[in-house]
């Protein structure tokens, strides 16, 4: 599908949402992940990628922005708002049976 020039035509970008799966899950449980590249590949550097987590640590961000060649052809911006999120709470409760 993305080979055919009538498809991407109609691309307007191609989004990669919870991208630290990228690192878990492309050796064994989804190993279309780690074919991300040549999907770069065949659909050209005109489509722009986004990829976004709220849990991807420096090691994990530069393996994902490896393997889909961000920054190469085009500009690249990184935003980083931490993990301290006013909106958010945890709360660690027994198990009842």
């Amino acid at each position: 599908l993305f080979r055919e020039e009538t498809f991407r035509a109609g691309l307007v970008a191609i989004l990669v949402d919870e991208a630290h799966v990228i690192a878990q899950w492309a050796a064994d449980f989804r190993k279309d992940y780690g074919e991300l590249e040549q999907l770069r590949v065949v659909t050209g550097t005109e489509i722009p990628w986004g990829l976004f987590s709220a849990t991807l640590p420096t090691s994990v961000f530069n393996l994902c922005f490896e393997s889909v060649r961000l920054g190469e052809t085009r500009p690249f911006w990184g935003l980083d708002l931490g993990s301290n999120r006013s909106n958010l709470a945890q709360w660690v409760r027994p198990m009842e049976y």
